[in-house]
């Protein structure tokens, strides 16, 4: 894997959830940027990463930590409270999917992916647990969960205690101990967004490095497209003991996709029209930034129509419609096809291996 030394030196009850995953979907079209047929000032490449960071992972790193936190502690103090719980869940997953829409900086350095979110969940694994979470104290519980592979842990087995095992012994002291793991890992990942988003000394700042890290990132996001359109977006008979649709057995998938999808777009081409994390109107932000910047108009242009026709496929695809899935995995194609021609051809991003390929 490639350095990343500019990152180690800056080292949402049910409808309300929706309507909350909603909120920032109503456009991709930013306030915060230009409109992509203006050209904006010339862009460092440090500056595209510092706004990447800034605007991007931070935010999302906040809120996946606040809501891990939230999660545990629900379930924490109130074990018999299931609505609860299963919502502190739905809204922990779905600030994942944004965070970890695109992977890159601690995400990629910790494997927090496979970490977090090991999908489909090894059932049997987590009802071993889950036995052992009968009788067992915290702390030898907490050693059990800490010494379990990937498998039985993060997210996907936090959605199959809270809903298919619910009501089974063990499946809440068991839950309670995933959740402080996950809680755990989240506020890691907030500290190393923090320290990365850091302001360098102006010296220490190497604009080839930090060119090298914005492609890889950009590379990444293509990744993600793909991933969203193959794997997340595809039945996974890997998990017909728990769910083929990820996200299927606390009825989240359409949800799911669309979180993901918004990051994908943010990256791309910026936040939602009030929802701007920087508070400097000259910050880069996105893509679509770095295009203006080098006077691509058109294509800027170009790729925000092609990121407005995605948006309402990815919002209109069900799992329970194949027609609409079929759809919006099309559009998505078409999206990266777009969007990695622009960056080889303009900024000669090179489309490799990423962390989304593989398992």
């Amino acid at each position: 894997m490639k350095r990343r030394t500019l990152l180690k030196t800056w080292s949402l009850s049910a409808l309300a959830l929706i309507q909350t995953a909603h909120a920032a979907t109503k456009t991709i079209a930013s306030s915060c940027a230009a409109p992509t047929g203006t050209a904006t000032p010339f862009y460092r490449a440090s500056e595209l990463a510092m706004g990447g960071l800034q605007s991007h992972w931070l935010p999302r790193a906040h809120a996946f930590a606040q809501t891990a936190s939230a999660l545990q502690q629900t379930l924490q103090t109130t074990p018999a409270d299931l609505p609860a719980q299963r919502a502190a869940w739905v809204r922990c997953m779905l600030a994942w999917e944004q965070l970890a829409a695109v992977p890159a900086g601690a995400l990629l350095e910790r494997r927090s992916v496979r970490t977090l979110d090991f999908w489909p969940t090894r059932t049997a694994q987590v009802q071993a647990l889950a036995q052992v979470a009968k009788d067992a104290s915290a702390e030898v519980l907490a050693a059990r969960v800490r010494a379990a592979g990937v498998g039985a842990k993060g997210l996907p087995a936090l959605e199959w205690l809270l809903w298919p095992q619910a009501t089974q012994p063990g499946a809440q002291a068991l839950a309670a101990a995933i959740s402080s793991e996950v809680s755990a890992e989240a506020g890691t990942l907030l500290q190393a967004y923090q320290t990365a988003t850091q302001a360098p000394d102006s010296g220490s700042v190497d604009e080839a490095q930090a060119w090298t890290d914005y492609g890889e990132w950009f590379t990444q996001c293509m990744g993600s497209l793909d991933q969203l359109r193959l794997k997340k977006m595809r039945v996974n008979t890997r998990g017909k003991d728990s769910t083929i649709w990820v996200r299927g057995l606390s009825g989240q998938t359409a949800a799911a996709w669309q979180a993901q999808w918004e990051s994908i777009a943010n990256f791309l081409a910026g936040d939602p029209a009030g929802n701007c994390a920087p508070s400097n109107d000259a910050a880069a932000r996105c893509f679509t930034d770095l295009l203006r910047s080098r006077g691509h108009l058109a294509p800027a242009t170009q790729l925000a129509q092609q990121l407005a026709t995605t948006r309402l496929a990815v919002h209109a695809a069900r799992p329970q419609a194949p027609s609409s899935v079929l759809r919006a995995q099309n559009s998505i194609a078409a999206l990266h096809t777009l969007a990695s021609d622009m960056g080889a051809r303009l900024f000669d991003f090179s489309q490799g291996f990423t962390d989304a390929d593989g398992d």
